[in-house]
């Protein structure tokens, strides 16, 4: 009966029917919680290791989307500011390149070294201030074919 050993000597340690009655009840609420309606118990150290547990996959979790929500952050930034590659031009980041907020998020990032040691990196970044950007043809149309195209388009056949 050595399994029960414990057990033997919580009854030897109480003198009366009511202090074994405090002592189970006060050894059941420091080890046991109760966890539906059921009344099924578990054991408080199960219980902490468990809630210890998710507590920990929680955090995984929470860093795991600050860090992915930081990169994405950046590669957006990278593309914004004309880069071909964002992978690419992260690799070549460093942490002044980061710029960070007083309370530590990131904001942006700074490309302007990289954009200087490695140029092909980068689109180039003109605007066109007026028009579509078309090509014009190098060739002109003779007044003929002008004309020919403008009767056309007026629906006026010659």
């Amino acid at each position: 009966m050595e399994k029960y050993k414990w057990l033997e000597d919580l009854f030897e340690s109480c003198e009366s029917k009511d202090e074994l009655f405090d002592t189970i009840c006060e050894y059941i609420d420091e080890n046991y919680s109760l966890i539906d309606e059921e009344s099924e118990t578990v054991s408080k150290s199960e219980y902490d290791s468990i809630v210890s547990k998710y507590e920990k996959e929680i955090s995984d979790l929470k860093e795991s989307f600050e860090n992915e929500k930081a990169q994405a952050l950046i590669e957006k930034d990278i593309i914004e500011q004309g880069g071909r590659n964002a992978r690419a031009i992260m690799a070549l980041l460093s942490d002044e390149d980061i710029i960070k907020d007083e309370s530590g998020r990131i904001t942006g990032v700074d490309v302007a070294r990289i954009k200087e040691s490695a140029p092909y990196l980068f689109k180039d970044m003109t605007e066109k201030v007026e028009g579509t950007g078309a090509v014009r043809e190098k060739r002109k149309k003779s007044d003929r074919q002008f004309m020919e195209s403008a009767m056309r388009a007026a629906g006026i056949r010659k």
